[in-house]
């Protein structure tokens, strides 16, 4: 059963995994254009996008980057989003709210 508490947190990761994919996709589409000279493929998968134009991340970086798309993912679906709501205490939900930003913050600066 879900709380209200959960709900929120819940809210606040799918929000910042939102806003990541949408803003983030155009950047490395843009910058897939100016390192390959040849139009971005037809996705909106960012570690994809990344490795193509060998956007340099460490590893944790790239692991966060693919968790943030497995949120957008989890949120959308009712049985992967039961799984999501049990790990969302709120020091997990501070955690990757915080890991989406610093992210979203590194790429944007590309």
């Amino acid at each position: 059963m879900e709380d209200r508490a959960s709900v929120a947190r819940i809210q606040a990761i799918f929000a910042r995994t939102l806003l990541l994919p949408s803003d983030t996709g155009k950047i490395l589409k843009a910058k897939f254009v100016q390192v390959l000279d040849t139009p971005p493929p037809p996705t909106h998968h960012l570690v994809s996008l990344g490795k193509q134009i060998q956007l340099v991340l460490t590893d944790e970086q790239w692991g966060q980057l693919n968790q943030i798309m497995q949120f957008n993912i989890s949120a959308r679906y009712e049985d992967a989003k039961d799984t999501l709501f049990k790990k969302a205490t709120a020091g997990y939900t501070k955690e990757w709210v915080l890991r989406t930003e610093s992210l979203f913050t590194l790429i944007r600066s590309l």
